[in-house]
């Protein structure tokens, strides 16, 4: 809200064109869409790894897990290996 109304990032393009939601509706989404969702994603990545590092059986699962759907993505489309 704060990013919308005091116009942070008034100099960045409104990706969407539109004045709907009225003047400043690009400073929101750059805020919202873009920094904080690419933030949330770097600070989830940096508590799996620090898990990974505490758990190491758990990183172990993931691997598994991961293999386990990219194989089941293999054969749903049909293709051998994986």
């Amino acid at each position: 809200i704060i990013a919308w109304s005091d116009q942070w990032f008034a100099y960045l393009p409104d990706p969407k064109g539109t004045t709907e939601f009225g003047a400043g509706y690009a400073s929101f989404f750059w805020a919202h869409n873009v920094f904080a969702e690419v933030l949330s994603l770097v600070v989830l990545i940096v508590i799996a790894v620090g898990l990974f590092r505490i758990i190491p059986g758990l990183a172990d699962f993931a691997r598994d897990l991961v293999n386990l759907y990219r194989r089941e993505v293999w054969a749903l489309m049909g293709k051998a290996g994986g």
